[in-house]
C-alpha cells in the first residue's frame, strides 16, 4: 500500500501562523499582515472568497473601534478630543489587523486538512484499485503538491495499470528522480522497463476508427492478415454501439502475427513473473491484444474466418466491460459471468455456436463432476469446461434479452456497489444460482 505523506502539507501550511493563533496576531500585527499575504499566495484563496473574509473583517472593526472610542468618551469630549482620537486610531487598526489575519489563519487550516483529505483520497483510491478515480485525485491536487514523488508514483502506475503506457511514463520518470521509499522506487524502476519493453515491440498504428463516442486505435504491421481484421473495425464499433449505448470507450488493438512478440508484449504489462500459460488474445482495461497464432502454431481462424473475428469480438467484449464498468470490473464480476458474456458477445460472427452449446455440455457431462458455483465464480480458470458451463448459463439467463442488456447489468451493478449478480437478476428476472442449480441437475443429474 502506498500512503503519500499527506500530513507533511498541513504542517507545512501550519508553518506559516504562529502556534499561538489569537494572542500572537493581536500583538504583532505588522508580522502576521506579511503572514497573511503569504497564506493567500499558498492557498490560492479566490477573490471573492477574499473580498468576502475582508470585507466582515472590516466591519467587525469598525464596530469595535466605534464601541471603544464611545467608552472611552468622557462627558466633556472637548477635553479628551484628541487623546480619545488617538485611541480610537489605534484600536481601529489593531482590529483591522488582527481580525482579517485570524480569519486567514482559520482559512488556511482549513485549506490544510482538506488538500491532506485530497492526498489521502489518491491513495485510498489506488490502494482500493480504483484507478481512475486515483488520477482524477492527482489532477485536483495543487501544482506543488503534484510535483511531490509519492504523487507522481500513484499517477504513473495507475495509468500502466489502465494500460496507457504513454502518461505513466513521464510521471513515473518525475518520480524516480525523487526522493521515493525504496519499495516505490524499485516498482517504478520495473515498470519503466516493462515500458521500455512496450515500446519496442508495439506494433505500428495504422489508424484509428470511430463511431459515436467509441474508438478503436488500431496497431498491427500491414499485411493480409491485419488487413481482414482492419475491414471489421466498423462492425465491430457497431456491435459496441448496439450492447452499451451512448457511452465513451476509446480502446487501443495490438495485433501481432508474430507469437513470440505477442508472448513479450503481454508480459511485459505484468509487474512479477510471466503468466505461465499462453493464449492467443486477452482484452481488459482500454486494451485488446491479440496474436494470428495459437500457442501450438496453428493459426486462428485457419478454416473459417468468422472465428478469427469472433475471437477477437470476444476480446473486445471484455475491454469493454472494463472500460465502461471501471477498474474494479475484474473484482467484482463472476469469472463465469465475464467469460459467458465475452463469448456470447462474439458469437455475433458465429451465431450458430449459441445452439450448440447444450448438446456440447451433455456430452461433457458424462467426464467429470459439476463444479461448484464458488468454483466458476473464483475458480473458473481451473475448472474443466469452464468455458462451456459458462456459455451455458449466460445464455439461459440472457435468453429474451437484446444486446442492450449488456449495458444494463454493467449500470445495475455500478449503481449497487458491485454486485453483479443482484444485477444479473433484476435485469433478467432470473436469479444466477438458482438457475446454476438447474443446469446442474438437468445435465449432471
Amino acid at each position: 500500500m502506498v500512503v503519500p505523506e499527506h500530513g507533511l502539507a498541513r504542517r507545512n501550511a501550519r508553518a506559516l501562523v504562529p502556534q499561538r493563533a489569537a494572542s500572537s496576531l493581536v500583538r504583532d500585527n505588522h508580522h502576521l499582515a506579511l503572514e497573511t499575504s503569504k497564506l493567500i499566495l499558498l492557498t490560492e484563496m479566490p477573490d471573492v472568497l477574499f473580498a468576502i473574509i475582508w470585507g466582515v473583517s472590516v466591519s467587525v472593526a469598525t464596530h469595535l473601534a466605534l464601541v471603544e472610542w464611545l467608552g472611552d468618551c468622557p462627558d466633556s469630549i472637548s477635553a479628551q478630543v484628541q487623546d480619545t482620537t488617538s485611541k480610537m486610531t489605534a484600536s481601529k487598526y489593531r482590529y483591522w489587523l488582527s481580525v482579517p489575519s485570524l480569519a486567514l489563519a482559520i482559512w488556511a487550516t482549513v485549506q490544510a486538512d482538506m488538500l491532506a483529505s485530497t492526498m489521502q483520497d489518491v491513495s485510498t483510491a489506488w490502494s482500493d484499485g480504483r484507478f481512475a478515480e486515483a488520477i482524477a485525485a492527482f489532477d485536483e491536487l495543487p501544482a506543488v503538491e503534484q510535483t511531490k514523488p509519492s504523487a507522481l508514483f500513484i499517477a504513473g502506475a495507475s495509468y500502466f495499470r489502465r494500460h496507457d503506457f504513454k502518461r505513466a511514463k513521464p510521471l513515473l520518470q518525475q518520480a524516480g528522480s525523487g526522493n521515493l521509499v525504496p519499495r516505490q522506487a524499485q516498482s517504478a524502476q520495473a515498470m519503466l522497463a516493462h515500458i521500455h519493453t512496450l515500446e519496442q515491440l508495439c506494433p505500428p498504428f495504422q489508424r484509428s476508427y470511430s463511431e459515436g463516442s467509441y474508438t478503436i486505435n488500431f496497431y498491427a504491421a500491414k499485411n493480409a492478415w491485419s488487413d481482414h481484421l482492419a475491414a471489421q473495425m466498423p462492425q465491430f464499433l457497431q456491435h459496441a454501439v448496439a450492447a452499451f449505448g451512448n457511452e465513451a470507450a476509446a480502446v487501443n488493438f495490438y495485433l501481432f502475427d508474430q507469437r513470440a512478440a505477442y508472448d513479450e508484449f503481454f508480459n511485459a504489462w505484468r509487474i512479477g513473473e510471466p503468466l505461465p500459460e499462453k493464449h492467443r488474445g486477452t482484452g481488459g482495461m482500454q486494451i485488446v491484444e491479440f496474436c494470428k497464432f495459437y500457442p501450438n502454431g496453428t493459426v486462428v481462424g485457419a478454416n473459417n474466418i468468422n472465428d478469427l473475428y469472433s475471437r477477437v469480438l470476444h476480446e473486445y467484449s471484455h475491454a469493454l466491460c472494463h472500460t465502461v464498468y471501471g477498474d474494479r470490473y475484474g473484482f467484482d464480476c463472476p469469472q463465469w459471468l465475464n467469460e459467458g458474456m465475452a463469448d456470447y458477445f462474439g458469437w455475433q460472427y458465429r451465431p450458430e455456436l449459441y445452439d450448440l452449446q447444450a448438446e456440447l455440455l451433455r456430452k461433457a457431462a458424462l467426464t467429470g463432476a459439476a463444479p461448484t458455483y464458488e468454483q466458476m465464480s473464483h475458480g473458473f480458470y481451473r475448472v474443466e469446461n469452464g468455458y462451456l458451463i459458462a456459455n451455458v448459463l449466460v445464455e439461459e439467463l440472457l435468453r429474451g434479452q437484446n444486446m442492450r442488456c449488456f449495458r444494463k447489468i454493467i449500470d445495475t451493478a455500478k449503481s449497487n456497489g458491485g454486485n453483479f449478480e443482484a444485477a444479473v437478476q433484476e435485469v433478467t428476472g432470473k436469479e444466477p444460482r438458482a438457475v446454476y442449480a438447474s443446469i446442474v441437475r438437468r445435465y449432471w443429474g
